[in-house]
């Protein structure tokens, strides 16, 4: 379908100047971003090359799909106009257009820069999970050297932060700090910001800690005051409760005047003292009154503000002012001492990092910010390389801008010329990875700095709103949900006419509501999440069978039956959850797919950690149990209890080997397999390793048969990939890599595989991962799971702007202390979180197409939605709700059905809540429902049928097919192409695979292969005539060349070598005017030549053989072959050994250069002397 753009994204398409395009969820932003790049391609007055736009994205898959569009668009450009050179240009440089995530364009950026940043070219990259035993031995290590200088600062930092358990506790605030740096550009600048917070601070109003502060706490009493005055208000309209409850509500108030005044004035001691006398006079009896619901939003508001002064101010003024500064300046050593440890670390990991040659995601950035800026006197600007590269790009296009860090906002700075040629498109409103430090704060700056489009300012905006995705009444909800609930604190932006959509999608008219909430009643045995997940399957399945109808896909103007695939089931963690509703769906015979689990949790992966773990330690009686009863060995329990029967006294592997011994064929099987996987572990790199277990075991196959078998598969290939990149990070060896896995297990920070979508399941996803799609039927499960405030309650908490804070212990006293910046700092910690949380809501909402379905739990219903509409009542006027309601939310469910109660289509739940709330003004339809008991779940049970009788002709006949074997198979097992010396030694290599020494027992440092290899080496670079005069010179000539390395230099045999020049051959050698050295060959051989036992059949097939002679000399028009050996072996030895390899030398030259081979000869640098060698049937 052609791409008909609206006004709006007409603009953004062909705008000028710097533009920030704020687009909602729905209103196209991929597509207006396509078609700028494909107007600047095709523009008539003024192209821009592709090669001169750098296009970033969020992720590889976000720039694939970006680069895949605009290719197709282009291509269609040129179909409409195939001769045009200009197109046919384009079209070639799109090969060389930069459009990649900003690491891949950092990691190129770096590495074309090498030189200027003291690193190796040839760096490889390192993902999070591979840099956690690095991190782990960096920490290690800086530890380490500060036990060993008994360092007093570092024993009273331990002291302060708890160590009666280790020091792990301090290690974490170390790696917390660190990690938190590495999203900012100057990370130093931070860490000096800290340790200036702490030093010399003489009054506590001034800190930045006490601003924050005393502004909150206005804000919390003055809508406290608020609050009370309403209910004073409703009182005085009803003389018995105003008589009862009156006096007290006018003391409250005047209470908390007077505490607001000494907020005014920054009276911190004042404000303390108030707040810990502070007490509410208590109220009169008040029997015999009617209006219940007054009488409790009274003692409702009463209590409300006696926790809010008594709690959350009591947990800010912590104690009076002096203890407070007093605290401040303990703290103060320690907290440079901190920062002192976060510095080594960084360092110390630089130099694990260098050590190995690698570099993680951040330090690619790192190095390219210092590529790009430098620090003037405080004033950042851009280097003279950074320069260079903004000449290279007419325009940096950046999608998601709402995601980036301020690391890499700085970068776009930088790459763009200080901003000048920015377009940046994103939306604040859907800015969810906080988790990756993602700062939506970039956005809303330029958002509110810049003036709308015009034409002629720049930098400026362009708001897109219009949504092409969501019915109407979908996006009606929306507006009427957000209007409400997301503000600039609770949100990062307010929610007015700039952010609502307009809904432009075009659907059928429904007679169905296109929102639903389901409010279940729990029972008393039942989770939540499986009470929901019933109601779920419910719902679907009646659904499909009963006929919702949703939009034709084929048809737009027509409606169709719904069918699985329509409907989408999204958590806001999928970790403990998913597999609940994944498996009632399942057992409902209902088709779903999701990625149910962690990485390490998945069965598959755990049956081959288990496996790993059992080659490396088969005393591991845990692993080797796992490994015998899963699909690989298929042992069943009654068997192992056969063997463990006799056997109790020892570990499960001799258990095992005497049950082997004792004619257990099944054991003895298991036995041989894991000693040749033990043998296979010692030679080979693990991710190859954990590759021919799956080819020895079929195991990735074995589980194709298994529930969710593609994903499980996956997640197998997946272990060889985390495997290798362990392994390119430095680490080497299975123990390792068996740690690694067990470091992560209880983060799980491996990265499952995608579920694989067949075209008709219902999926389960968590909101996160569901950005950027859009589903027919989206259901939001689980609302009322409680929001995780695990960053706002940890000991150490930290912020940009308000630097760190922890509780810190007195060892004199064996008190916990708190102080201000702990306390603030966990306070703009919790309001960041709620405001992410909002931002989830909305993508998770946004992502509905035709029907949004919102199902939350409570125990009391009722009793839920009655306490809410108090709060409500007080807290909801003019169309507008109280932030301090907003934000003290626990659960998605408080604000969803907080929306119920003030929607006008859900009258039934304010009457159940008995709320007298006046309703929002908006349309659309909202359907509302409590489900006090789900139905009686009824065991569903196909009637087994009976077996028909067996056709015996047609059994036969697939009985003779299954059997039918394939006339070359023998094939199978011969490589197509091949090496000469592997044909001629594959059978005897594997007898020799333990024969060579360790380096580390040998003088030299190589061992005796090495040095063998050392004098190949030789032989193939050196210059003949050079070395016959001087062999040392020519010796140190190809070690400053780096032909050799020192050590094997050092290793070359000069007396053995010296000897091969005096010799006959070398005379021979020299006089002839036609020498060839290591010359490379191809040719094809017989298989029946190099396999004797093949089948007739086949034994004229030809293998594809390559291989490279050390040298070969014309001598009187016909071939001498002569080939150099280091080996320690007699004269008959060396025949033996070689002859069949000179034989397919000698063949192949003369087939390719059509003269006759009519000497061989192995050099032996052993025994000093060339050996003629002879083969059968020799002409």
């Amino acid at each position: 379908m052609a791409f008909n753009p609206t006004p709006e994204q007409r603009t953004a398409i062909e705008g000028k100047g710097t533009i920030l395009v704020s687009a909602a969820a729905g209103s196209g932003k991929t597509a207006v971003l396509v078609e700028r790049v494909i107007n600047h391609l095709t523009n008539s007055q003024k192209p821009i090359d592709a090669d001169r736009l750098l296009i970033v994205t969020f992720t590889n898959a976000a720039a694939a799909e970006m680069r895949a569009r605009i290719e197709k668009r282009l291509n269609e450009e040129i179909n409409k106009n195939p001769g045009n050179p200009k197109l046919l240009r384009q079209q070639l440089l799109m090969s060389k257009a930069v459009i990649s995530t900003i690491d891949s364009f950092c990691i190129e950026l770096v590495r074309d820069n090498f030189q200027h940043l003291s690193i190796q070219p040839d760096f490889k990259i390192a993902d999070p999970s591979a840099m956690e035993p690095l991190k782990e031995k960096a920490i290690t290590e800086v530890f380490e050297n500060h036990y060993n200088q008994n360092d007093p600062g570092f024993f009273a930092l331990l002291d302060a932060v708890g160590s009666d358990y280790g020091d792990n506790v301090l290690k974490d605030f170390v790696l917390k700090i660190y990690d938190s740096s590495r999203a900012m550009p100057f990370p130093e600048k931070w860490f000096e910001k800290i340790e200036g917070m702490y030093k010399n601070i003489s009054d506590l109003n001034e800190t930045y800690w006490a601003e924050i502060l005393f502004d909150y706490a206005k804000h919390m009493v003055k809508t406290a005051a608020d609050d009370a005055r309403n209910v004073l208000n409703k009182m005085s309209r009803n003389e018995k409760i105003f008589n009862a409850y009156g006096a007290a509500f006018c003391a409250i108030i005047d209470q908390l005047n007077m505490l607001y005044e000494k907020l005014e004035n920054k009276d911190w001691d004042g404000a303390y003292d108030f707040i810990e006398s502070f007490d509410i006079p208590a109220f009169k009896p008040l029997r015999n009154f009617d209006d219940e619901r007054l009488k409790s939003s009274a003692s409702m508001v009463k209590n409300s503000i006696k926790e809010m002064v008594k709690k959350d101010l009591k947990k800010l003024f912590l104690t009076g002012s002096q203890t407070q500064l007093e605290r401040l300046t303990e703290l103060s050593p320690h907290i440079s001492k901190l920062m002192e440890l976060v510095r080594e670390f960084a360092e110390q990991l630089k130099t694990e990092c260098r050590s190995r040659n690698v570099l993680s995601f951040d330090a690619v950035e790192h190095l390219a910010l210092k590529l790009l800026v430098e620090d003037q006197d405080g004033e950042i600007k851009p280097t003279e390389i950074a320069r260079e590269i903004a000449q290279r790009y007419d325009e940096v296009l950046v999608d998601e801008y709402q995601d980036t860090n301020n690391l890499q906002d700085t970068l776009f700075y930088a790459l763009s010329d200080n901003g000048s040629k920015l377009f940046l498109v994103g939306d604040v409103k859907q800015s969810i990875y906080g988790f990756r430090y993602a700062n939506p704060e970039n956005f809303m700056i330029r958002k509110q700095a810049y003036p709308p489009y015009d034409g002629k300012t720049s930098p400026s905006k362009i708001l897109l709103k219009n949504n092409f995705r969501s019915r109407g009444e979908v996006c009606e909800f929306i507006n009427f949900f957000f209007s409400i609930f997301m503000s600039r604190n609770s949100g990062g932006v307010d929610y007015t006419h700039e952010e609502m959509l307009i809904p432009l999608a075009q659907y059928p008219e429904s007679p169905q509501p296109s929102v639903e909430l389901y409010l279940l009643q729990k029972g008393e045995e039942d989770s939540a999440e499986l009470q929901e997940a019933r109601f779920i399957a419910d719902y679907i399945q009646n659904a499909v069978e009963s006929g919702m109808l949703l939009q034709d896909k084929k048809d737009p103007e027509k409606l169709r039956r719904a069918e699985y695939g329509d409907f989408t089931i999204l958590l806001r963690t999928i970790k403990g959850k998913a597999a609940v509703y994944f498996n009632e769906l399942r057992s409902r015979g209902i088709p779903v797919s999701s990625s149910v689990g962690g990485f390490l949790d998945s069965a598959e992966i755990i049956t081959m950690a288990s496996l790993l773990k059992a080659i490396d330690r088969p005393s591991d009686d845990v692993a080797v149990l796992s490994v015998l009863m899963s699909p690989i060995f298929s042992f069943t329990d009654t068997e192992i209890a056969e063997i463990r029967v006799n056997n109790t006294d020892c570990n499960i592997i001799s258990s095992i080997t005497q049950a082997a011994q004792n004619g257990n064929a099944k054991c003895a099987e298991f036995l041989e397999k894991l000693r040749s996987f033990r043998t296979l572990a010692n030679t080979l790199p693990v991710g190859q390793l954990i590759k021919r277990l799956y080819d020895i075991t079929g195991y990735a196959e074995i589980v194709l048969a298994a529930e969710d078998g593609e994903r499980r598969r996956a997640n197998l290939l997946q272990l060889i990939s985390y495997a290798t990149e362990f392994e390119n990070s430095g680490y080497k060896g299975l123990s390792a890599f068996i740690g690694f896995l067990d470091r992560l297990k209880d983060s799980d920070g491996l990265k499952s595989a995608e579920a694989v979508k067949s075209q008709n399941t219902v999926r389960i996803m968590s909101i996160h991962a569901s950005k950027g799609l859009e589903f027919p039927v989206c259901i939001i499960a689980n609302c009322g799971m409680k929001f995780n405030t695990r960053d706002s309650i940890s000991q150490l908490v930290l912020d940009e702007f308000a630097g760190i804070g922890f509780k810190y212990i007195d060892e004199e006293n064996g008190v916990r202390k708190n102080v201000i910046s702990r306390a603030i700092i966990a306070l703009l910690a919790n309001n960041r979180m709620v405001s992410e949380e909002m931002r989830l809501l909305y993508v998770a909402m946004t992502r509905a197409k035709e029907k949004l379905v919102l199902i939350t739990t409570e125990s009391k219903p009722e009793e839920k939605l009655s306490n809410l509409g108090l709060k409500l009542e007080r807290s909801w006027a003019d169309n507008r709700l109280s932030e301090t309601f907003i934000m003290s939310a626990n659960s998605y469910a408080d604000w969803i059905l907080s929306a119920a109660l003030i929607h006008p289509s859900c009258s039934d739940f304010r009457a159940l809540a008995g709320a007298d709330i006046i309703p929002a003004e908006t349309r659309g339809l909202f359907k509302a429902q409590i489900i006090n008991e789900l139905p009686e779940r009824t065991e569903t049970r196909a009637e087994i049928p009976q077996m028909p009788q067996v056709d015996d002709q047609f059994y036969q006949q697939i009985k003779q097919r299954l059997s039918y074997t394939y006339p070359y198979d023998a094939l199978n097992k011969i490589a197509a192409k091949s090496s000469v010396s592997k044909l001629v030694h594959e059978s005897d290599s594997k007898q020799y695979d333990f024969n060579s020494r360790p380096a580390f027992m040998l003088k030299s440092g190589l061992t005796p292969a090495e040095r063998g290899t050392a004098n190949h080496k030789f032989m193939q670079f050196a210059d003949y005539n050079k070395a016959a005069q001087d062999i040392q010179a020519e010796v140190e000539r190809l070690y400053e060349w780096e032909y050799i390395s020192f050590e094997e230099a050092q290793a070359i045999d000069v007396k053995s070598i010296e000897r091969f020049f005096k010799s006959e051959l070398f005379k021979r050698i020299k006089s002839s005017n036609n020498v060839k050295r290591e010359l490379r060959f191809l040719t094809e051989i017989p298989v029946g030549e190099i396999e004797p036992g093949i089948p007739d059949n086949i034994k004229n097939e030809y293998v594809v053989v390559q291989g490279v002679v050390d040298c070969v000399f014309d001598e009187d028009g016909q071939l001498v072959i002569v080939d150099f050996k280091t080996d320690r072996l007699s004269e008959k030895e060396l025949i033996a050994e070689y002859s069949k390899q000179l034989e397919i030398y000698a063949k192949s030259l003369s087939k390719n250069y059509k003269k006759l081979v009519k000497e061989c000869y192995l050099y032996s640098f052993y025994l000093n002397r060339a050996i003629p060698v002879k083969w059968q049937n020799q002409d």
